[in-house]
């Protein structure tokens, strides 16, 4: 076989103010390489659909897969380091702590023909802040007004700093729909999205398929190469991947480190594997007892064996995950790594200290695919060792979400967390009382002064600080399980050219072309 192999990265201390780059990079050509080929309908086996295709709806960070192709963002950012760069918008400055200035890119179209805009822009971040829909009010909650102070510019006046809100802008908030669109179809626009990206979307059949095709006016001249994309919806990914070997799809995502070994043997393919941010961990609703105790909360974290589980599950391969961030990130806190070693009698110990010397039993919401299953079992033995009993609760992922963070059923969840572009924006985004992704809808005394800390200075140094800090409340109340990072592993036909993996874990396919 074949197999490109990526390496990734440490992520730089210079990440947020990037902004001042240069503007969107052209597909490099070198030396004896031909000139990407135009043309053509990648098939691509996604192992579930999205949750929504409105930006600010969506609950489900794999939904990113789906919206990239629609949508772009006003920050977009470089696949290695995650550091800031123009997307739709230009450039930008903080001409004083709490003021951010924003240069739109000009002559850019939404799929309808309207054109983006200051006020396309401003109708988009207003509408993430106070969408009744929206998921993502916590993103832009440092926010205070937002203004189009031009043709081409917005200003947004901020209640404090907020050092992070031009990767913040990277993420969900700072995808541009179209306001014509969102207007017209109003609560049918999640069917029918519009935004300015590559492809256009065409068609969503649900657990079958989602499809996109060519941009005929996107604003970057010679791209995109592909005329489409489908995504055909195939949820056990050993099938999806045994499709790529035989010629039915082209490429497949969200493969497992164990899955390696069977495609090292097939010729017929090559690969891209690499490290990445996102995170396999227990989400734990804190509100809910007994695990409103934290000492309940710390006996799971020293139960769980993280060495066995990623050998079990992902064939060793995978980075340990103690703590929420991987050791390449620039806010890695060494000090959280050894918090909670295996033991099960401290374990045993808290557990009866809180009141439970036989232990308990508690739910757990987990999808049904097969490898899913796999990770889950793995948790349910770990746990019985201490004397807790795991009653399990499957659904798809989308309901699993849906069940966990809205419905508030079950104690824990097993899921994968995909990351955010800034470290501060994740631990939001977990942790918060505000967030979505926080089920209790609580937090530890002094964490929101902690948090709001790391956002306060420009300086990575400073930053770094404050967030170790954060890590130490998180890692000392027990807040989550970490479990393993995830591999970035997709495997591909040998005719698919130009695919670039990057840290956060999420494909993307603006530079693929296929090879006649």
């Amino acid at each position: 076989m074949t197999a490109r192999k990526t390496k990734m990265l440490p992520v730089s201390r210079r990440v947020v103010m990037g902004g001042m780059a240069a503007g969107a990079s052209l597909a490099m050509i070198g030396p004896g390489r031909a000139a990407p080929k135009r043309g053509g309908i990648l098939r691509v086996a996604a192992d579930f659909q999205p949750t929504n295709l409105d930006p600010v709806a969506g609950s489900q960070g794999g939904d990113f897969r789906f919206l990239y192709p629609i949508y772009q963002s006003l920050v977009d950012w470089e696949p290695d380091t995650l550091k800031p760069k123009p997307g739709l918008a230009t450039k930008w400055t903080f001409t004083d702590p709490t003021t951010l200035v924003l240069e739109l890119r000009q002559n850019v179209k939404f799929h309808d023909g309207t054109p983006f805009n200051a006020e396309a822009a401003k109708f988009n971040l207003e509408r993430s802040r106070t969408d009744p829909k929206s998921n993502i009010k916590n993103d832009l909650g440092s926010v205070d007004t937002i203004d189009a102070s031009g043709p081409y510019q917005i200003t947004l006046k901020l209640k404090k700093p907020n050092a992070a809100l031009p990767s913040i802008l990277a993420e969900r908030a700072g995808l541009m729909a179209s306001p014509t669109a969102v207007q017209k179809f109003g609560g049918d626009y999640p069917r029918n999205p519009v935004g300015t990206g590559p492809w256009k979307f065409t068609a969503w059949r649900d657990n079958e398929i989602v499809s996109v095709r060519r941009n005929e006016s996107y604003w970057q001249s010679g791209q995109p190469y592909l005329d489409g994309i489908d995504f055909k919806i195939i949820a056990d990914t050993n099938i999806g991947l045994r499709s790529v070997i035989a010629g039915e799809n082209d490429l497949v995502t969200s493969l497992s480190s164990a899955q390696k070994a069977t495609v090292d043997r097939e010729s017929s393919v090559a690969s891209s594997f690499g490290a990445s941010q996102a995170m396999f961990p227990i989400w734990i609703n804190y509100a809910r007892p007994p695990f409103d105790d934290v000492r309940v909360r710390q006996a799971l974290n020293y139960a769980v064996d993280r060495n066995v589980f990623n050998k079990a599950t992902m064939a060793g391969l995978n980075e340990l995950a103690p703590g929420i961030l991987p050791k390449a990130h620039w806010a890695y806190d060494p000090s959280i790594a050894n918090r909670y070693p295996h033991d099960v009698a401290k374990a045993k110990e808290l557990l009866a200290a809180a009141g439970h010397p036989n232990g308990f039993e508690m739910s757990l919401i987990g999808p049904t695919d097969e490898r899913s299953r796999q990770r889950q079992e793995v948790i349910i033995e770990q746990l019985k060792q201490v004397g807790i009993t795991v009653k399990l609760m499957g659904f798809s992922v989308n309901d699993a979400i849906k069940s966990f963070f809205t419905d508030k059923a079950g104690d824990a969840l097993l899921i994968l967390w995909g990351g955010r572009p800034d470290p501060t924006m994740t631990f939001r985004d977990l942790f918060s009382k505000e967030s979505f992704y926080n089920p209790a809808r609580t937090e530890p005394d002094g964490y929101a002064a902690a948090l709001a800390e790391t956002e306060a200075s420009q300086d990575f140094a400073v930053r770094a600080k404050a967030l170790s800090k954060v890590q130490n409340i998180v890692a000392d109340n027990a807040l989550m399980v970490p479990l393993v990072f995830d591999s970035q592993y997709v495997v591909f036909g040998k005719k698919v050219k130009g695919y670039t993996p990057n840290l956060f874990g999420r494909p993307r396919y603006d530079d693929v072309y296929i090879e006649s």
